[in-house]
């Protein structure tokens, strides 16, 4: 996440999504400034596996930049409910979301997540920033 927040800030702003929209290949950058949908003043890291700060970064800061592993089959045909896979991996990061709140359904705590533009609920052991990596937050 880190990088992305990097990039983002070295060229003064991130395009809008229907000025560099998602093609699902590898390409080089396309940054237009004229398509500038948003800057980043600053992030800051919340420390690896701090579950607590993670959550209060959710509570006071709002949405936080996560990633997770999304390779498995389950992940990716996931329709409802809580979200659990014991496969889940967390040194296999590929895919960036957004922890916008945290919850308890049916006794399992879980993480809501933003994926583009669906909401997923995460059992809280499962949802890879509460377990190993490194989470951003924008400022």
């Amino acid at each position: 996440m880190t990088n992305a927040f990097q990039y983002v800030q070295k060229n003064r702003g991130i395009d809008s999504e229907d000025a560099y929209p998602y093609v699902g290949e590898d390409e080089s950058c396309m940054y237009n400034p004229t398509g500038k949908a948003a800057k980043c003043r600053g992030y800051k890291e919340i420390p690896e596996g701090n579950e607590k700060a993670l959550k209060r970064a959710v509570a006071r800061v709002g949405p936080i930049s996560v990633a997770i592993d999304a390779s498995l089959t389950s992940f990716q045909f996931y329709s409802k409910g809580v979200y659990y896979d014991e496969n889940c991996n967390s040194d296999n990061l590929n895919h960036a979301v957004l922890a916008v709140g945290y919850g308890i359904q049916k006794g399992r705590k879980h993480w809501i997540i933003k994926n583009r533009l669906q909401f997923l609920r995460h059992n809280s052991n499962h949802v890879t920033p509460s377990r190993k990596p490194s989470v951003s937050a924008p400022l």
